[in-house]
């Protein structure tokens, strides 16, 4: 294990701030584990699915509820699972205005 895995290691809590980096290694899904996200949740709750996943990745434990979470991590769960076609538009408008 990386010793900058391990200050996350037990977390209860998301931190504050996700670097790019963090979200790449931790929330980043392959085709194999989307598509059983896809196939397992409604679209209501594939994001929770793909947070809680992610979460257990980089704490080693289940998260608590959450109310309130980095921006940059909801874009990118938001933008990995856009099922959705109001949730890919806003993806798309999002991405588009970083990109200016």
């Amino acid at each position: 294990m990386d010793s900058w895995h391990t200050t996350f290691l037990g977390l209860r809590r998301l931190p504050r701030e996700v670097t790019a980096f963090e979200i790449e290694v931790f929330f980043q899904f392959s085709a194999a584990e989307s598509r059983i996200i896809e196939e397992r949740r409604r679209p209501e709750l594939k994001l929770g699915l793909a947070l809680q996943i992610g979460f257990l990745r980089m704490s080693g434990r289940l998260l608590d509820a959450v109310r309130i979470g980095p921006v940059l991590l909801w874009r990118h769960l938001a933008c990995d699972s856009a099922s959705s076609p109001r949730t890919w538009h806003r993806c798309a408008r999002s991405t588009a205005a970083r990109r200016r």
